[in-house]
């Protein structure tokens, strides 16, 4: 190992690979002209991005001049975040689902193919709930597994998803408490 290596870490780029608008890193939504951007790669990591004014992202852009249909290129990063407001992909649903202690988007491994964030971002109270972009095409597939390794979907495309993970923990710790016979004050 040469001295230039010592002590580096190698910086790497989770948004690297290409993907499809279903599967995109971020969605954005520009009203000026009623344009929807899927980012599909992300040429830096983000700590070289954040550095670099100049960082371009490769998107796909859906406008009333594009007739419907996808058109592809790059972008100056910092142009689109100025310019247009942070959405949810409208190619997916989002599904919130709680998991066991023993579980995690990490241990489950078809999981690990989808956007995901823990909703303890939106409430600290919501230590095992994770929110799932899930692309529409991809439901049923997403709905079988789901069963299989025992996740319980909260809801599904919700703008009280928060709300009804809170009320979900609620229920869950009112059946514990019921379950092993403890008495509430």
């Amino acid at each position: 190992m040469s001295k230039q290596q010592v002590g580096k870490v190698k910086l790497t780029n989770p948004s690297a690979k290409r993907v499809t608008p279903e599967e995109a890193y971020e969605c954005f939504y520009r009203a000026a002209d009623d344009a929807t951007i899927w980012v599909l790669k992300k040429y830096q990591s983000p700590e070289k991005e954040s550095a670099n004014q100049y960082a371009t992202w490769y998107v796909a852009v859906k406008s009333i001049s594009t007739y419907g249909s996808y058109e592809y290129g790059d972008t100056y990063a910092h142009n689109l975040i100025a310019s247009a407001k942070k959405i949810d992909n409208p190619l997916c649903s989002y599904a919130c689902c709680c998991m066991d202690d023993n579980t995690s988007v990490e241990v489950v491994t078809p999981l690990q193919k989808y956007r995901h964030v823990p909703m303890r971002v939106q409430h600290e109270m919501l230590v095992n709930y994770t929110r799932i972009a899930v692309p529409k095409n991809k439901l049923a597939e997403f709905k079988q597994f789901a069963e299989q390794y025992a996740l319980r979907i909260i809801c599904m495309d919700s703008e009280y998803e928060t709300a009804l993970c809170l009320a979900d923990l609620d229920i869950q710790r009112f059946k514990q408490i019921e379950a092993t016979g403890e008495q509430t004050s």
